[in-house]
């Protein structure tokens, strides 16, 4: 079987996204940039970011620029999250320029709905949206969002600057269509306290990661938890142990490869490792439960997202707020940490009324003044921002998720991929409970070539 036409794939992605919206987001995707758990639980607001102009209606796209004689409003659409406050602080700038904002923030699940609706009409109301890295290509090939190579000429943005995994997501065909600013790669967080005591060192491989937290597991405490709970858990956090042993998704014809040795082996140390030093309730968490397991003392690691750093070190509610520290994520079979990976950036809409003013605000949201306030919560798009070593001690999960975004990947964007995610997890979830790896892979095989074949991704 081959592949069909980029062309007709594009329109079978566009054409299916309306069955999603109302889809829930994916792990690394929630919090404006975050890679937390998706929804941060906030309601939506819409208010005016410096000012309460309404929309200037006879703007054009091809306006020279804003002028305090002549205002432009841009309306903006994100999902909640640390984004809010550095748009508030870049407000007043821009409003000197003449440049005000109206700025819709939601939790994701609402956000994920109004921006795929958006998509649908080329953007809708907004002019800019804030977008996950791999909604970009929907964006793109839905004809709502604008290419942005000339953003980057006009500003003097340096390509190199940027991880090739962000690189990845943020251009399709060629063509920049999202100024990224997040990107940020699950992390090992450890009880330093409890490896200290042990005379331990954070794992550099797998194989360590799994002898080390077997040592940990005793009087009460469990050497380690992740999410092994059906859906997303699984199938987030398995793409990591997948892609280290050098496993792929598909192959050149969108074959699906999820019954190769390498998944196979990849699922077997993942349920291994929760079997025998997490908690026995491992294979029901998410995110949360895992976050909750870390915060109360009795796991002694976790794989998690960078996001959840403010939860840590809350003292309300973690009790090992001053007794943890970060790491990398440990090196599979394959020679390589190849987390799953989430970026952010912002894409322009093709029915924006005004271009020049909507990179201008970019422009303010990602130089690098402001994007150093962005590396204080999460690692950034920019190697030369995260490598700053006064930040690095500012936030101590910076480094070890910066230090493999050049290598880490997230998995494939399109049409279908909810579906096929959610296959993959409740797969994966079932060998944490018990079931054999090999029959259970064979079985979503031919159940994700059903899903590819059915939604027409194969010539006859």
């Amino acid at each position: 079987m081959t592949i069909g036409t980029k062309k007709r794939l594009a329109a079978m992605m566009l054409s299916a996204v309306l069955l999603f919206v109302s889809a829930c987001g994916n792990g690394g995707n929630g919090g404006n940039g975050g890679g937390n758990s998706g929804s941060d639980g906030n309601s939506g607001s819409a208010n005016s970011a410096g000012g309460n102009g309404a929309a200037n209606a006879d703007s054009e796209g091809t306006n020279a620029g804003a002028s305090a004689k002549d205002p432009v409003t841009l309306r903006i659409l994100g999902s909640s999250g640390f984004t809010e406050d550095i748009v508030k602080s870049i407000a007043p700038g821009l409003e000197a320029k003449g440049i005000k904002l109206e700025t819709e923030y939601y939790d994701w699940v609402t956000y994920d709905g109004k921006q795929k609706l958006a998509m649908t009409s080329q953007g809708g109301d907004y002019d800019l949206v804030f977008l996950p890295g791999n909604y970009t290509v929907l964006w793109a090939n839905s004809k709502a969002a604008l290419p942005m190579d000339d953003f980057f000429s006009k500003y003097g943005y340096d390509e190199n600057d940027y991880y090739e995994s962000v690189k990845s997501y943020g251009k399709v065909d060629g063509k920049w269509y999202m100024a990224p600013f997040s990107a940020e790669a699950m992390v090992y967080f450890y009880r330093k306290d409890l490896y200290d005591a042990a005379g331990l060192q954070p794992p550099k491989t797998m194989d360590d990661m799994y002898e080390t937290a077997k040592k940990l597991t005793k009087d009460g405490v469990y050497g380690i938890a992740y999410p092994g709970g059906p859906d997303e858990g699984s199938s987030s956090f398995w793409s990591y142990f997948f892609w280290s042993h050098g496993g792929k998704y598909y192959d050149d014809a969108m074959k699906p490869l999820l019954n190769t040795p390498e998944a196979v082996q990849s699922a077997e140390l993942f349920a291994k490792i929760l079997k025998d030093a997490a908690p026995k309730g491992v294979a029901t968490w998410q995110n949360e439960e895992t976050v909750a397991a870390f915060n109360s003392g009795s796991v002694a690691a976790t794989i998690m997202w960078p996001g959840y750093l403010s939860s840590f070190t809350d003292k309300t509610k973690s009790k090992i707020y001053d007794k943890f520290a970060v790491a990398p994520v440990p090196v599979g079979p394959s020679g390589k940490a190849v987390p799953r990976f989430g970026a952010w950036g912002i894409a322009v809409t093709s029915n924006v009324k005004n271009k020049d003013a909507a990179y201008e605000f970019i422009h303010e949201f990602t130089k690098p003044e402001t994007m150093k306030e962005i590396a204080k919560q999460t690692s950034t798009a920019s190697k030369s921002v995260n490598a700053d070593p006064e930040l690095r001690k500012l936030n101590p999960t910076l480094g070890a998720s910066a230090d493999v975004l050049d290598t880490a990947q997230e998995r494939p964007s399109f049409a279908e991929s909810a579906q096929i995610n959610t296959q993959v997890g409740n797969a994966i979830n079932s060998i944490v409970a018990g079931k054999p790896a090999q029959a259970t892979l064979d079985a979503l095989q031919k159940t994700v070539e059903g899903i590819l074949k059915d939604a027409g991704y194969y010539d006859k």
